[in-house]
């Protein structure tokens, strides 16, 4: 039920913009270059230097005349590799999996690495920040992708290092 009917409300509400970027749309909307309109984007076209968007809306559907569009929606995770060519082939030859709640991009395990088609970690390809949320929750602020991503490097590292062999001059392997 949250992820059905609540997701959209709790990201809206959990994440907010910074200040600055809170100040610019505010001056926008009070001297009317910016507008918000609700509803589905159903069509863009282009009618000389403006473009006509069509909103899908409950009661109905609205054509509007604007410069310039800004979708914010926030991503849908769910089947994302479905839209996405080179995730798709990633899919289709077994790398990846889609995250089965829609969480994010790709299944991946704690270790930050992807999920195979099988089920199974792949060593060799990693997952950082929100396509990473269905293993590590919420990963959308700046400090928590940065802490995810600088364990995920350590960890490559680590892998990294275990491969490579050091030999002093005149050891042989």
């Amino acid at each position: 039920m949250f992820l059905r009917r609540l997701r959209r409300w709790y990201d809206v509400h959990r994440y907010r913009m910074p200040p600055q970027a809170v100040a610019v749309l505010r001056q926008g909307l009070d001297t009317g270059r910016v507008t918000m309109e609700r509803g589905e984007l159903a069509s863009v076209t282009r009618d000389g230097e403006d473009l006509l968007a069509g909103v899908g809306r409950s009661a109905g559907d609205a054509l509007v005349r604007c410069r310039r569009i800004l979708l914010a929606t926030g991503p849908e995770h769910r089947a994302y590799a479905e839209h996405q060519r080179f995730l798709l082939g990633m899919q289709r030859d077994g790398f990846i999996q889609s995250d089965p709640l829609g969480l994010g991009l790709v299944a991946c395990d704690t270790a930050g690495r992807a999920l195979t088609v099988a089920g199974t970690p792949n060593t060799g390809l990693f997952v950082v920040g929100p396509p990473a949320r269905p293993a590590f929750g919420e990963l959308t602020g700046v400090p928590e992708i940065a802490t995810q991503a600088a364990n995920v490097a350590e960890r490559i590292i680590q892998n990294c290092a275990r491969e490579t062999r050091t030999f002093a001059i005149g050891q042989s392997s």
